[in-house]
């Protein structure tokens, strides 16, 4: 009677051991997991509790189990400390090695293992590198948690500096400046403005863009790369989405560069441990950043022919963050030693303005109020920026793309992807076919008229 009142009771001890070894699993994986510190935590309080059920469950002597405890977490301690030697001394980067899904994507801002520190530019990518692939969703939809409402395969390979041309070049009439728009995340590289503009004026032309540059790395680019190329030529784009913003985070990166070198390549971004972790992360939830409501960040865009379609928007207009008092006073002075570069070096400068996915489509879209408050309403930021060239030089020219865009847009033409923040295949199209209007080449021949998917040819002004 005894012997059998021992077995329930061991049996209820057992059945406690394992409700509570559950329940702890779910107060730990049941809540989202906010980033690499909380999955580490819960990686290693799940290894403690599996321990502490053998502990109570198991009946075997506690002695015997304690030392296979300190046997088994030693020798995890002793492999994951020669996994991580080489990523200590510098000598291995596990994110490269392990190949995060998702780090070519990421904000080139932050941890960005093929990026190379530069004390002027900040940042510039890997030369002679590429990267090609699929991805499920724009920037908007994995930035927010969102449905995607595309497939995008991208495809970049970069040339002997770190920009995206398919070939190494030495010479070349027309250069264009600009960030991630003109590095063209999902647009094939035929398809790239810079790609379009050689086309049209059968002429060499060197894509310099770098994906998240402000103004003065644009400056800096120009001086250190672009000259060398004695183009005759200079096209500069300004996305008022982001290049305020970038401006500041430049001053900010400059201003603590030590600390901003070491936020991009310590060991702990290399290290083994945080890539497993952010692969093991990847395969329980797919990457994706803040989750928000659609309502909050989903319109309907309804153009006056074609069918309507959802459509995300990130950027409201003039820029993502207050930029500040001074923010035109910055820019104007980096135009100023812009235009004086390009005017000692007989360089046509050309200023491209380009607008944000919501200054094109939010008039033809049907948008929640709560969003239509968030992104505000679009400012007279173009305007001013010609009143800003007009007052720097005449001889630069300034090419707002916001009226043909709007155009187009009204007539179902896709310029920016759906779900994300930089121009389509058609938007770079467009682009090269408005800003070659304007490029002095007495030798160029007229730019061809386009036709994009859903709207009317735009026609080649003579």
């Amino acid at each position: 009677m005894e012997q059998q009142s021992n077995r329930i009771t061991d049996r209820i001890v057992r059945g406690a051991c394992l409700l509570a070894w559950v329940s702890g699993l779910a107060v730990l994986w049941l809540p989202e997991v906010s980033g690499m510190r909380h999955l580490l935590a819960n990686a290693a309080a799940t290894y403690l509790l599996l321990w502490g059920i053998v502990f109570v469950a198991s009946r075997q002597p506690r002695a015997v189990i304690g030392r296979r405890f300190v046997l088994m977490t030693g020798s995890l301690a002793v492999v994951l400390g020669l996994l991580e030697a080489p990523a200590m001394l510098g000598l291995v980067d596990y994110r490269l090695v392990l190949k995060d899904p998702n780090f070519d994507r990421k904000n080139p801002w932050r941890a960005h293992p093929l990026n190379r520190p530069d004390p002027e530019l900040i940042q510039i990518f890997a030369p002679h590198h590429r990267l090609a692939g699929t991805q499920s969703g724009g920037d908007i939809a994995r930035i927010w948690d969102l449905p995607p409402l595309g497939e995008y395969r991208y495809d970049y390979r970069t040339d002997q500096h770190g920009f995206r041309n398919e070939t190494d070049l030495t010479r070349a009439d027309i250069i264009v400046l600009g960030d991630s728009i003109v590095w063209a995340p999902f647009v094939q590289a035929n398809e790239t403005i810079t790609a379009q503009l050689q086309q049209s004026r059968e002429r060499t032309v060197a894509n310099l863009a770098q994906r998240g540059y402000g103004p003065q790395q644009e400056l800096a680019v120009l001086k250190r790369f672009g000259l060398p190329l004695q183009p005759t030529v200079c096209v500069w784009t300004f996305f008022e989405g982001n290049d305020f913003g970038d401006m500041r985070r430049y001053d900010h990166a400059r201003a603590n560069w030590a600390a901003h070198v070491k936020s991009l390549h310590s060991f702990g971004k290399r290290s083994f441990t945080r890539s497993a972790l952010t692969l093991a992360k990847e395969l329980v939830r797919p990457y994706a950043g803040k989750s928000v409501a659609y309502e909050d960040v989903a319109a309907t865009f309804r153009p006056a022919t074609g069918e309507a379609r959802p459509m995300y928007f990130f950027y409201g207009c003039e820029d993502e963050i207050p930029c500040g008092t001074n923010c035109l006073d910055d820019l104007r002075a980096t135009l100023e030693q812009t235009h004086a570069v390009c005017r000692d070096a007989g360089i046509q400068l050309v200023f491209v303005f380009v607008p944000t996915k919501y200054r094109v489509y939010g008039r033809f879209c049907e948008i929640d109020s709560g969003l239509r408050r968030r992104l505000g309403q679009p400012g007279d930021l173009p305007h001013r920026l010609g009143k800003m060239i007009a007052g720097i030089s005449r001889d630069v020219a300034y090419v707002d793309l916001t009226g043909p865009f709007v155009a187009q847009a009204e007539h179902g033409a896709m310029l920016y992807w759906p779900d994300d923040t930089h121009w389509s295949a058609d938007g770079h199209r467009l682009a090269a076919e408005v800003v070659s209007r304007y490029l002095v080449d007495e030798h160029a021949v007229p730019p061809k008229q386009i036709r994009l998917s859903g709207a009317p040819a735009l026609e080649a002004e003579e």
